[in-house]
């Protein structure tokens, strides 16, 4: 046994019950589970299911190690590819380099060849023009002497050649400087090409190496995911990645769970005695049997141990969890799972959060929000009195928000009022739904941050076409908004006319055999977001059973009508192939209540599968943005007539389906 619902008085009886049956003669049953345990006809040896336990455990082991490995090569093998990509990146770089500088260290050998040259021929000329001692003393003389002249003109010129000499040694320096930085650049670059090589080499040979362990890992791990892949996919398909698992992994976790149970059950062979009487003990404890007052504060924590020995997992409701675990211990519970976490009020999970050691909370905000009859006044009184932040207001939070408001990972959603809402650890891939209902929750509540997921699109073409091995199953054509407006004759929100075409929808579903195989009953759901549309339709499917299944019990059809028809607030986690979303709405204030938050409409669209019809006035509704703006699709909203034409071109006797008797 893995699970059981428990939660209220009613269903821990029902729990005791079925694990304490008895025959009509007052025999255990064959599922009573203290037979089942004095049954000696199976082998179960103690130490034979620890060692398979710890031999599973040792294969996760393993595969994680391997895993973590994979993980590592694959970090590595993406380092080293960007290494060698830089190093071949640097060796062309230096390449160029040397051989720019090569080409250059020509052109400065001609420069320095042209400049000593100069240099010889202003040496010489400035030797040829250099004057006597006489000259220097003929200068001296008076400048009106013709020799004082010509002394005067030689000196002139030779301190001209000595000018144009040492210009010439500047730029004879200066080439020589320019060479000799040239062949110092092709030196140096032609180290850099030469170490840049080596490291690309060994860069590429390790390459090769950790490349092909990776692939024998990766041959072992089928369909392992690292967080290079992950870093490297797009947005929509990273989403839809799981880094560090594999089949094997995921595998080896399944069968470490099995052997745990085993285990379990080897354990309870050996303890035998002792395991069943305190088991009386717990199946007392849960149906509040008074001889067990006296101790059950101390022993509480112990029964709880032993049922879990035989179920790891149950369940309750919030509003049973105070009577069910009311001898549970704080930190008695090892493991807290809270579903649907965004229509739970924070203050409901209070005694729940106390009494485990560890919570994991999941649920969506953007849908059906908490039910809270506090009055909003004495909520907002207690919050100045505790001088509490806005966010524990009772009425205006869940406990998913609470939760999300407490998670360091996540990231900003724009609500429809254009609003940041902190979403923590956000899920976002969409499997349940097809288009256009995922579209429509998209854009209506997510801000268009949903993936769909992979497949979806294919899937759905082979359901509606056929396949070899399943005939095709179209139903009542693509999802729409079937127009039906007005209220005449409503009963409050409940609209007779919508509610008649989806009792006609129902017959069509049922004269074309688009029924679940155990039930002979539709595999659909009719939602409203008010009770009394609901209710009406309810009443309706009853009264007219001989009209389009004769052939079901009353028993069964009331079941059905039972889990298949209800409030948009009642089928929060649920889902059908697919769903007739019963408008209802008589007033203009019940239709805004309805449609100003993405919440009711949101919950209403993805709770189908592969249809979505809507029976509702689109005049009416469609003076809402979130309808307007999300639902108008080209092509959505059609009309009854059009509906009934569907239905009559689905019907197997191609005869038209009269619309149901008012």
């Amino acid at each position: 046994m893995i699970s059981a619902v428990l939660g209220n008085a009613k269903n821990r009886n029902r729990f005791k019950a079925i694990l304490t049956a008895t025959t009509k003669d007052d025999q255990p049953d064959i599922s009573n589970i203290f037979l089942q345990l004095e049954d000696r006809s199976e082998a179960v040896d103690w130490a034979t299911a620890r060692r398979d336990f710890d031999d599973a455990l040792a294969t996760v082991s393993r595969l994680k190690d391997e895993v973590k490995q994979a993980d590592a090569l694959s970090s590595e093998v993406s380092h080293l590819k960007n290494l060698a990509e830089v190093c071949e990146q640097k060796y062309i770089k230096a390449q160029q380099t040397v051989e720019e500088a090569k080409a250059d260290i020509h052109r400065a050998a001609m420069t320095l060849k042209d400049a000593e040259d100069d240099l010889n021929s202003a040496d010489k000329n400035a030797t040829l023009h250099q004057p006597s001692g006489w000259a220097y003393f003929g200068a001296l003389l008076p400048a009106s002497w013709a020799i004082s002249r010509s002394a005067r003109s030689r000196i002139a010129l030779f301190e001209t050649a000595v000018k144009h000499r040492a210009q010439c040694d500047i730029l004879r320096t200066g080439a020589r400087a320019n060479l000799r930085t040239l062949e110092a650049l092709v030196a140096t670059n032609t180290t850099v090409m030469q170490e840049a090589k080596q490291e690309r080499d060994h860069a590429r040979q390790t390459l090769s190496i950790k490349s092909a362990q990776l692939e024998t890992l990766k041959d072992t791990l089928s369909g392992v995911v690292s967080f290079e892949d992950v870093l490297a996919a797009t947005d929509d398909d990273r989403q839809q990645m799981l880094p560090r698992m594999c089949d094997a992994l995921n595998d080896a976790r399944a069968m470490v769970f099995i052997k745990a149970m085993a285990l379990h059950r080897a354990f309870l062979r050996g303890a035998e005695k002792v395991f069943l009487q305190n088991l009386k003990r717990a199946l007392g404890m849960l149906t509040g049997d008074p001889y067990l007052t006296p101790v059950i504060k101390d022993v509480g924590i112990d029964l709880w141990t032993t049922l879990s020995l035989l179920v790891p997992v149950v369940s309750s409701t919030f509003a049973s969890f105070g009577r069910c675990f009311e001898h549970m211990q704080t930190g008695g519970i090892g493991w807290l799972f809270v579903d649907e976490a965004g229509q739970a009020a924070p203050q409901q999970a209070v005694g729940a959060l106390a009494r485990a050691k560890r919570a994991f909370i999941v649920g969506d905000p953007l849908q059906v929000e908490p039910v809270v009859t506090l009055d909003k006044n004495v909520d907002t009184k207690l919050l100045e009195r505790h001088k509490a932040r806005i966010r524990h207001l009772a009425t205006a939070s869940s406990l998913q928000a609470i939760a999300d408001q407490h998670n360091t990972f996540g990231s900003y959603l724009v609500s429809h009022q254009n609003e940041p809402v902190w979403v923590g650890s956000p899920l976002k891939v969409h499997r349940r739904c097809v288009e256009p209902m995922f579209s429509i929750s998209n854009k209506i509540a997510y801000n268009q941050t949903m993936v769909l997921g992979r497949g979806k699109v294919e899937q759905e073409r082979k359901i509606t076409t056929g396949s070899e091995t399943a005939p095709p199953r179209p139903l009542l054509g693509p999802s729409c908004w079937i127009d039906v407006p007005g209220t005449e004759g409503c009963e409050k929100h409940h609209i007779p006319t919508q509610a008649h075409l989806a009792l006609d929808m129902v017959k069509c579903y049922m004269d074309n055999g688009w029924v679940h195989p155990h039930t002979g009953l539709p595999d659909l759901y009719i939602i409203s977001p008010f009770k009394t549309a609901a209710a009406g339709m309810r009443e309706l499917l009853k009264r007219t059973q001989k009209d389009w299944a004769d052939h079901i019990t009353v028993k069964n059809l009331a079941k059905w009508v039972a889990q298949s028809v209800g409030t948009v607030h009642t089928f929060q986690g649920k889902e059908a192939e697919s769903v007739i979303l019963l408008l209802g709405g008589s007033t203009p204030g019940a239709i805004k209540w309805a449609a100003s938050t993405p919440n009711i409409l949101n919950v209403g669209v993805t709770r189908a599968q592969r249809r979505l019809y809507i029976i509702g006035d689109w005049n009416e509704w469609q003076k809402h943005d979130l309808v307007r703006n999300n639902m108008g699709i080209e092509g959505w909203p059609i009309s009854r007539d059009a509906a009934l034409n569907r239905m009559t071109s689905n019907h197997p006797a191609g005869v038209r389906i009269a619309p149901a008797a008012k």
